[in-house]
């Protein structure tokens, strides 16, 4: 009786994981995409490291030298460039994308576009006024490139990890 008990209730899981997770089999995650967004991660990180590093240079009762927002600048623009061409390639291999990493391509490039944009502000107030880095418009781009990388290091780290938790969902359904 305990046998018969053991295999039905073996049945009954196998039964039900076929009904409950087959979307988990037909949908499964792109391994280039998630190594790409594991990449991105890894380069959102730094960026948000560069931009809260620059974001100081606001705060500080000693003005940064010319040559420190000079390479910081220079930093955060090379930061963005090497993000850029990674979502690029998240970009082309879309069509090969479960739906929810391209979901993240989705909310990744906007906030991308707007590091990229507030980059490039401050770049060019900085390159038309270097002596003036107390600028607020200069400022409020530097504090914006703060935030924006943190909410995209955060973004990208979020999917990351649910990439990981539905292969480890989709292990154990096998």
């Amino acid at each position: 009786m305990r046998r018969h008990r053991t295999w039905m209730g073996s049945f009954i899981i196998a039964l039900a994981a076929s009904v409950i997770f087959p979307a988990l089999a037909a949908a499964q995650d792109s391994p280039h995409i998630f190594k790409l967004l594991l990449e991105a991660k890894h380069q959102a990180f730094q960026l948000n490291r560069d931009a809260s590093e620059m974001e100081t240079f606001n705060w500080t009762a000693v003005p940064m030298s010319f040559q420190s927002h000079t390479e910081q600048l220079i930093k955060m623009k090379d930061d963005v460039n090497t993000l850029v061409r990674q979502v690029m390639k998240l970009d082309e291999a879309r069509g090969s994308a479960a739906p929810w990493q391209q979901a993240a391509i989705d909310r990744i490039t906007p906030v991308l576009n707007e590091l990229a944009s507030n980059t490039t502000g401050a770049i060019e107030l900085f390159n038309d006024n270097p002596k003036n880095r107390s600028n607020g418009e200069y400022e409020d781009y530097i504090e914006a490139n703060a935030a924006a990388s943190a909410r995209l290091a955060s973004m990208v780290s979020d999917y990351v990890h649910y990439g990981r938790e539905q292969r480890r969902l989709a292990r154990l359904s096998e």
